[in-house]
């Protein structure tokens, strides 16, 4: 099995991952796939809105915690749902990710440097 650390996450923690998901720190068995799941939502989430990580931080000053929560928000979901929707069952990433990462998507982010 590989090593943890060969799965690098540009702005969410492991811990973090565990805590939004409701997963004990302590369970590991599924900690690579977490971190999975952890870098695609931060490669999701950066393609939505249409900015690099440094983009933002330029913009921010920092990295805004919204945006890490919308990330957190996706890979706890993917984490619950796994499997493709079953029957009637279908599920739709939740209606607050869009609320959290649409302010600062390209075109909709009020700033300065966008107006120039």
């Amino acid at each position: 099995m590989a090593d943890n650390n060969t799965i690098t996450l540009q702005f969410l923690t492991l811990a973090d991952i565990k805590a939004q998901a409701r997963i004990e720190s302590s369970y590991t068995d599924e900690d690579q796939y977490l971190l999975r799941l952890g870098r695609a939502a931060e490669r999701h989430l950066l393609k939505d809105i249409q900015r690099t990580y440094d983009e933002v931080v330029d913009m921010e000053g920092e990295w805004p915690e919204d945006l890490t929560l919308a990330a957190l928000t996706l890979t706890a979901f993917w984490y619950k749902y796994r499997e493709p929707a079953e029957n009637a069952q279908m599920y739709m990433v939740p209606y607050d990710y869009d609320n959290l990462y649409m302010p600062y998507r390209k075109g909709t982010y009020s700033s300065k440097e966008e107006e120039d």
